[in-house]
């Protein structure tokens, strides 16, 4: 793959934590930026460059932090006190995984800011080039658009206008001292990004080897994809109406369908088969551009036969039984086998997270899993989860209804006829269930005012009893993350979140 050419020194410190890059780090004054992108090969440079980052801002640490936080896992007595927000008497503002993705998100928007920047630089000869330029601005529209998003729904507590939100910072000034800037703000930063990508999109003529409008299972970035990122964000901050309207967009123009058998919905997550209901499956291999794992949900002991399980986490009981026999998630998502007790020689038979055992086309070594698969990051099931809670708070029952039972049914549950508190709760508890352990829940809670309650665990000869009575009322200032003490000390213009 073609050296890139990123302008960051920060980013130097993100590769160094967590990311197998490949690029070339200089400092911005080392170059002369008016010649950074001088060819359509340039152009597509920096594109690939936002996927591979956009890719590694996806599963391991990214997912996985949120889920130890919140309630429906229990650490294991072999978790070795990794995942330190499980415990949220010792997260603090030092905890390295939450600076580090605070980082990845502000390293990859300076990466857009420089191109976005610098772009308008090379001049295309051709239609075909000009469409090129069309299509790589759009990808860093939405990238940057995606992370914006994903620093203010884990840096704020979404929607509260005039509260602080994260800095903005739209343009390459390594000097700069940014404050926080409101969460409207980042709002209107957020959907300035769309509508360029929207606009860009629609603008290109001739094709770019890829389907502008959208088709399943799509590598890179379609107007699909762009319009369930927005129906993310609205439904975020509050936006009901736009939340529902732009999700049932997509769910009823014809290029996507709800997954209704159990081997093909097993092959989609398990080997990462193409599916009716992915908007967008993110490309990966095992050598350059690995994914980040999820082996803390499995962890398979080798020198012992037949592989037991030693976990970090396993699901709350009360979280498996939220899955009924016919539900055929549940023998998917989640899997009854042995688990490799403490003193390392006893075996016993409990639930494991199962949605990442790893895509055999992305093991390392053979027969061996590397718990690797192809992040999966919009789909068709989200936006039918959008629909319904959308159109609830609209006090629009009936369509509420309607999208929460086409996704009940094709999962194998009867439909529901609740009405008022009963069927917000059945809303709820199917986004539960559809996109457990996907980083969802700590923000959820958050967002339906739920305390975050551990309760019901697995056995005692499996858990770490320490931590299964927790209960945290949802005005608890660790629902919101912490900047860390490093950026605090080094930019004295921000200022920390309440409570911390």
């Amino acid at each position: 793959m073609k050296i890139y050419k990123v302008i960051l020194v920060a980013l130097l410190a993100l590769c160094s934590l967590f990311f197998s890059c490949n690029k070339e780090l200089v400092p911005p004054n080392a170059i002369d930026s008016t010649r950074a992108i001088e060819t359509k090969d340039d152009v597509w440079a920096w594109y690939n460059g936002f996927m591979n980052y956009f890719r590694l801002l996806q599963n391991g640490d990214f997912v996985l932090l949120q889920e130890y936080q919140a309630d429906m896992l229990n650490a294991t007595l072999t978790f070795g006190n990794r995942g330190a927000l499980h415990d949220w008497d010792q997260f603090t503002t030092e905890n390295v995984g939450v600076a580090s993705i605070y980082l990845g998100y502000y390293s990859s928007i300076r990466n857009v800011n420089f191109f976005l920047e610098n772009v308008d630089n090379y001049t295309p000869k051709r239609s075909g080039d000009a469409d090129t330029v069309l299509y790589a601005k759009a990808t860093a529209h939405f990238f940057r658009a995606y992370c914006y998003t994903e620093l203010a729904n884990r840096w704020s507590r979404l929607y509260e206008p005039t509260e602080p939100c994260v800095p903005a910072v739209t343009r390459i000034n390594l000097k700069a001292k940014d404050p926080r800037a409101t969460q409207e703000d980042i709002l209107n930063l957020i959907q300035t990004d769309i509508k360029a990508a929207t606009d860009e999109l629609e603008a290109i003529k001739g094709s770019v080897g890829t389907n502008i409008k959208g088709t399943p299972n799509a590598t890179s970035v379609t107007l699909d994809i762009v319009k369930a990122l927005r129906a993310r964000i609205a439904l975020l901050f509050h936006n009901y109406q736009e939340a529902y309207d732009v999700a049932n967009e997509l769910i009823t123009n014809g290029r996507y369908a709800l997954i209704t058998e159990a081997d093909k919905l097993k092959a989609m997550w398990h080997e990462d088969a193409p599916s009716s209901e992915l908007l967008m499956l993110v490309y990966a291999d095992n050598k350059q551009e690995k994914p980040n794992d999820m082996s803390v949900f499995l962890q398979e002991v080798t020198h012992r036969y037949p592989y037991p399980a030693q976990p970090d986490f396993v699901p709350s009981k009360w979280v498996v039984d939220l899955y009924t026999n016919t539900d055929f998630r549940r023998t998917i998502y989640l899997r009854y086998r042995k688990i490799l007790l403490r003193d390392e020689k006893t075996e016993m038979n409990g639930w494991v997270v199962n949605k990442y055992p790893g895509a055999p086309n992305l093991n390392i070594q053979s027969g061996l899993s590397s718990y690797l698969h192809r992040p999966k990051p919009f789909r068709l099931a989200e936006l039918y989860l959008i629909a319904a809670e959308a159109a609830k708070e609209l006090n629009k029952e009936a369509e509420a209804q309607t999208a929460l039972n086409a996704l009940r049914t094709a999962r194998g549950l009867a439909p529901i006829m609740s009405t008022g508190d009963a069927l917000t709760t059945d809303i709820r508890e199917e986004r539960m269930r559809e996109l457990a352990f996907e980083g969802f829940r700590l923000t959820d809670l958050r967002r339906w005012g739920l305390p975050c309650t551990r309760h019901d665990p697995q056995s005692e000869r499996i858990v770490n009893i320490a931590y299964t009575d927790a209960n945290y009322p949802n005005d608890h200032p660790k629902f919101v993350w912490p900047i860390s003490n490093h950026d605090i000390t080094s930019n004295p213009r921000l200022k920390q979140n309440k409570g911390w």
